[in-house]
């Protein structure tokens, strides 16, 4: 019989986050492909599990496949874990896993803690569509064309950051136009010293320049559509717009002889106008005399 590849979220923080199938799904693994393992055996340790484990990472993950393989047509299941979080998810494991299914071998889950929609969860912030970037690139030109797509997409977008970088990635945003933005920074989520903020892009830089940054983070930021509904500049623009298109409308009403106070009625309807602007409308129109005439 075939084995299984079962991927196992570990907890981002709290170790009681770690749910009783997750430990039972560990205690009937023949091997535990992991990041390090040395934060996997204090994990093994305090469930009170004594499982092989072979380090799996970003260093070794080519190489490891065909031994995994070759494990899993010997009947094995093999876990995978990352130290933290969903294994697969910003963390070494997709090449793995395209590997094990291309072969046909079953791949399983065990979902659970993960920092990227912990976060979402707390951030206010849309949660009907959203985007997960990850890490950007430490510099260079990928992370400048990531961070200028980042500033036109509609929707949330989470971001991590080291605390070593946090401070530049917060000026990166606001030097591409994003200062206004609201941002939830989730820093330490589920472990003692778990905070949460929401502020503004440019007021996060003004916070951290008085404030020791220690832990991960993770940033959840507010997308282009969200942003433009509520800002000041998207409803006078809303409202221009809006009354070009109801003066459109009453100039082709009235060029064909229709009754004046019924245009103007059907306009304020229609373009959600008070009479006042609907008849400040009609006056200016009647004014111009090459419509008129």
């Amino acid at each position: 019989m075939d084995g299984t590849l079962v991927l196992i979220a570990t907890p981002i923080g709290n170790p009681d986050d770690f749910s009783p199938r997750a430990a039972a799904m560990l205690a009937a693994s023949d091997l535990v492909l992991c990041e390090d393992t040395r934060v996997t055996g204090r994990l093994l340790a305090a469930l009170g599990l004594s499982k092989p484990c072979l380090s799996y990472h970003d260093h070794n993950e080519v190489r490891r496949i065909e031994p995994v393989l070759e494990r899993l047509r010997e009947g094995e299941t093999i876990a995978l874990v990352s130290d933290a979080g969903m294994p697969a998810v910003s963390d070494p494991g997709q090449r793995l896993v395209a590997a094990v299914a291309a072969q046909g071998f079953r791949v399983s889950v065990i979902p659970g803690p993960s920092a990227s929609l912990a976060a979402l969860a707390v951030s206010g912030l849309d949660t009907a569509r959203f985007y997960f970037e990850g890490f950007l690139a430490p510099k260079g030109t990928d992370r400048e064309t990531r961070i200028a797509y980042l500033k036109h997409f509609p929707d949330t977008f989470i971001l991590y950051e080291a605390p070593h970088r946090l401070e530049k990635t917060l000026a990166d945003l606001e030097a591409a136009g994003l200062g206004p933005r609201k941002l939830a920074i989730c820093r330490e989520l589920t472990k003692r010293y778990e905070e949460v903020l929401y502020l503004t892009v440019a007021e996060a830089i003004s916070h951290y320049r008085d404030t020791a940054i220690r832990g991960e983070f993770v940033l959840v930021v507010e997308g282009e559509s969200e942003y433009l509904r509520r800002s000041p500049e998207k409803r006078q623009a809303d409202k221009v717009r809006q009354t070009e298109d109801a003066r459109q409308f009453m100039r082709d009403r009235l060029a064909a002889d229709e009754n004046k106070s019924d245009v103007r009625r059907e306009a304020a309807a229609r373009f959600g106008l008070s009479r006042n602007e609907a008849y400040r409308i009609t006056v200016e129109l009647e004014a111009d005399s090459d419509m008129l005439e």
